[in-house]
């Protein structure tokens, strides 16, 4: 190939956001996740497909001592983003959507490893808006945008995942985790006041947001969505894989009751 033009195709790709996308799915292969890219959901606001840029997961299964399997496991439905300017997250000092089948214990045993393992825990603050550097007044907001997409996409895939193992019956006991996730691969500030009422910016790695949207289709009235640079990808891979630890922990004793 002529190397002009491999040079041009190179930036093209890029600059359209396919590399951000390679460059994410390779980490969580790194990480022994399943994960591929284009994943398709269905959009029933829109009554169509609609393309998501990520599916991840990870899991595991055991044989209980009382016949049944124990399967619990974390999903991740992310968007990826390239941003040229920087993200400017407004923070302020569960609403967890997850797939759950002939659990052997309470819900409320699952919320200390849910809530204590999550990155709003980890953060201490939670955004509530973005504010997209130097973006023309008249041009649309691409992190609201992600945000609902993942949105959709999630719940899509929560239906999908429990039309499916609906049908196993009561042979397993299930904890799955589908969590939405928006990757930047670009800069990521927060916005704070201080005492004085001036505003403090600080770069970050992660911004965990209680993100407020309903529509026909998605009726959770908010949705607990993390947005993680990509080039810190890997830490927030490993938080997920400590908080699906936690589960099993918490999860595994009451299969030996």
């Amino acid at each position: 190939m002529d190397q002009e033009l491999n040079k041009q195709l190179l930036e093209d790709l890029n600059k359209s956001g396919f590399g951000s996308e390679m460059r994410a799915i390779r980490q969580f292969l790194r990480k022994e996740w399943s994960c591929k890219g284009g994943s398709h959901y269905f959009d029933e606001d829109e009554n169509k497909n609609q393309e998501i840029d990520i599916e991840a997961g990870k899991g595991r299964v055991e044989k209980c001592e009382n016949g049944r399997h124990l399967l619990v496991s974390s999903r991740i439905v992310a968007e990826v983003k390239k941003a040229v300017r920087p993200w400017i997250v407004f923070k302020r000092p569960w609403n967890n959507l997850t797939y759950t089948r002939n659990l052997p214990c309470d819900d409320h045993h699952l919320v200390e490893p849910l809530s204590q393992r999550s990155l709003s825990q980890v953060c201490g603050w939670k955004g509530y808006g973005i504010h997209e550097s130097f973006k023309k007044p008249n041009a649309p907001s691409r992190w609201y945008s992600s945000f609902v997409k993942a949105c959709k996409a999630v719940e899509s895939h929560l239906k999908t995942h429990a039309a499916v193992h609906d049908k196993v019956g009561p042979l397993w006991h299930e904890m799955t985790l589908i969590k939405p996730v928006v990757i930047l691969d670009g800069i990521l500030l927060s916005a704070s006041l201080s005492d004085e009422s001036a505003i403090n910016l600080e770069e970050i790695d992660f911004a965990p947001f209680d993100f407020s949207y309903r529509s026909k289709a998605s009726t959770k009235d908010s949705y607990l969505i993390d947005v993680v640079r990509l080039d810190h990808l890997d830490a927030y891979i490993d938080l997920s894989e400590r908080r699906l630890q936690a589960l099993w922990d918490s999860i595994s004793p009451f299969t030996r009751l």
